[in-house]
């Protein structure tokens, strides 16, 4: 029985409850028939006043049941509508291999969503992205850890999406979130080439460290990765040379894992000094 039925039962039986009450006090008190009708008729308006509350939550949870972008903000529902139209148009061309690619791209999107919901793992491909709106949606306060295999200035220094990156970096330290970063260099001529950018991320407040590979080559390092400890959350890199494909995870095990491989290899690192 759902909790709506039992709340419908629990109305009409105080409602019947109440009439009999009534008519004792009435008989008790010597009430007259009016007062006793309009007493009578109060509680009964009382109850289909619930009653009608009742089916206006009803019904207002199976119309957003139908209908879920009312939920949303209009500018959310435009984008929502705007890509039903659009998938609608390539279903349309059949013969069009640029349409099934993008589509195939929907149902991958529609999968990761759906992973989310559940707080399962997903890969991500797009380590920037994934970094940068992690980063941004911390408040003061928090931290944010990460290894890091991206070991060539080039990186930090060009595209659109890694000069957003940088600069929600800087922003984001600038209000008080904790962000420390190690390199994972692969030698000591890498130490020289990373200088000026480990030089700028000190001067914005990040917190920085690096270390050679050789000196854990015997254990176990994720080659790059993030964790908000704070939020039980990490992505993570599994292959070096696949340093787009970042995996999302909420998993209490491997976040605690990574957690730990980030203070086991501070530990050993060396805090760049400006």
């Amino acid at each position: 029985m759902s909790k709506t039925s039992i709340v419908r039962i629990i109305v009409a039986f105080i409602g019947f409850i109440s009439i009999i009450i009534v008519f004792w006090v009435a008989s008790i008190f010597k009430w007259s028939s009016t007062t006793q009708i309009v007493i009578a008729l109060l509680i009964a308006l009382a109850s289909i006043l619930v009653e009608m509350i009742i089916s206006m939550d009803k019904l207002k949870e199976g119309i957003e049941r139908i209908y879920p972008a009312l939920e949303l903000s209009l500018e959310e529902q435009r984008t929502i509508n705007n890509t039903i139209i659009l998938c609608n148009q390539l279903k349309k061309k059949n013969g069009d291999p640029a349409g099934r690619i993008a589509l195939a791209g929907f149902d991958k999107i529609n999968y990761i969503l759906n992973q989310a919901v559940k707080g399962s793992d997903f890969v991500y491909n797009d380590i920037f992205e994934a970094n940068m709106v992690t980063l941004k949606g911390l408040k003061p306060g928090q931290t944010f850890k990460g290894v890091s295999a991206l070991i060539k200035p080039e990186y930090w220094k060009n595209g659109k999406a890694m000069n957003e990156y940088r600069e929600v970096n800087y922003s984001q330290a600038k209000l008080g979130v904790n962000i420390g970063r190690i390199f994972l260099l692969n030698s000591e001529k890498d130490i020289e080439t990373m200088t000026p950018i480990m030089n700028d991320q000190s001067e914005h407040g990040i917190k920085v460290y690096y270390l050679l590979k050789n000196a854990i080559s015997e254990a176990h390092v994720y080659p790059d990765f993030s964790v908000v400890s704070d939020l039980r959350f990490a992505l993570v890199v599994h292959r070096e040379d696949m340093l787009e494909r970042v995996t999302v995870t909420t998993n209490e095990e491997t976040v605690s894992e990574i957690e730990n491989q980030f203070d086991k290899l501070k530990q050993v690192a060396m805090e760049f000094k400006l």
